[in-house]
């Protein structure tokens, strides 16, 4: 994988000694990561001209739409493995954990007294819904996890000038995420009446996907000049497992400082075994250090790109019965990393 990948070969170039090439063994690295996620559907609310003629919800007229938007995070990955002294077949496991949140607040201002917004994530045939709110958010938070069983063979072309390592593997991917939102009646909720007068409509939704399948790929070192590498890197993964789903919409009280449950007005639970492929792709320059006794270490710093297809999603429904694919979804992960790893 990019990620991860370390090819003891790479190093016997002019600036090195030739036994790397024949002692082989153990190695352990981390990497340092800097994502940001992306997702489709995770538009939060609609602002709509309410002095329109438009008597249905008009996302084409005036008015735009609100979404929660995922801020850059730190990740880390670790890995440890072995390197035969023989043959150049390696063996290694890989750990990847990153955690993403995204936050959208929206609020009334007086200077936009024609427009009101519109909840995106409730489902409009509801009863007693409100036609309209005045302020909300909506937050959801992704939990993301990867364990890699891989294996590669380090192939030596043009001289040293490159090398290749075709590699293959198990992955196991867990994919978690929580969305929750509230929508208000009130500008300032508490300021108006007393506290157990104010309600407003909740959402409480959950997936978690869980699945084991192949992982294969291909990296290739450049050699540039002396200890400095150019590593390219490109994989894809086929993962079987099962998503699970839940979805609550709430009508919560206000009692105190806190919002409570007073009415649960949908609770719909859903499970099914699905199939995700994904692709990986990135780009490093790399820095190798000679400790001698058989010993290096390597810096690298890069770019990568991860993309799940088929993933789940938020399932909307529409005033028409029309649903979204609770299924039919995706997740991107890109970023820069910054490695640090030890032959020994």
């Amino acid at each position: 994988m990019i990620l991860g990948s370390s090819h003891v070969s790479a190093t016997n170039y002019e600036c090195f000694e030739p036994y790397y090439l024949e002692k082989g063994g153990c190695f352990t690295g981390v990497d340092i990561l800097y994502w940001a996620a992306f997702q489709k559907n995770l538009e939060f609310a609609s602002m709509e001209d309410i002095d329109s003629e438009t008597t249905e919800p008009h996302l084409a007229g005036p008015g735009s739409i609100r979404f929660m938007e995922y801020d850059w995070n730190p990740g880390l990955r670790a890995y440890f493995g072995y390197q035969s002294p023989c043959d150049f077949w390696d063996a290694r496991i890989i750990y990847t954990y990153y955690h993403a949140e995204a936050v959208k607040n929206i609020m009334d201002s007086n200077d936009q007294d024609s427009f009101q917004y519109s909840a995106a994530l409730l489902i409009p045939t509801t009863p007693g819904l409100a036609e309209g709110f005045q302020c909300g958010q909506g937050k959801t938070t992704l939990d993301y996890t990867t364990i890699d069983l891989q294996a590669g063979l380090t192939i030596d072309c043009l001289r040293r000038s490159l090398i290749v390592h075709p590699y293959f593997g198990l992955r196991f991917l867990e994919i978690d995420r929580d969305l929750t939102a509230h929508y208000d009646n009130e500008l300032l909720p508490g300021f108006i009446g007393t506290d157990s007068d104010i309600i407003r409509d909740a959402v409480d939704y959950h997936y978690d996907f869980r699945g084991a399948g192949l992982h294969l790929g291909m990296d290739i070192t450049h050699h540039l000049f002396c200890n400095v590498n150019f590593v390219s890197d490109c994989a894809t993964s086929l993962i079987i497992g099962e998503s699970d789903i839940q979805y609550k919409q709430l009508v919560q009280t206000k009692v105190g400082e806190e919002f409570i449950t007073q009415e649960t007005l949908v609770d719909l639970s859903e499970k099914e075994c699905i199939l995700v492929p994904g692709i990986h792709i990135s780009g490093a320059f790399e820095w190798r250090y000679d400790c001698r006794n058989c010993q290096y270490c390597i810096c690298r710093t890069g770019y990568e790109f991860h993309y799940w297809f088929q993933t789940p999603q938020f399932r909307k429904i529409f005033e028409t019965g029309k649903t979204l694919d609770a299924n039919d979804g995706n997740l991107g992960l890109h970023g820069a990393f910054i490695k640090l790893e030890y032959h020994f």
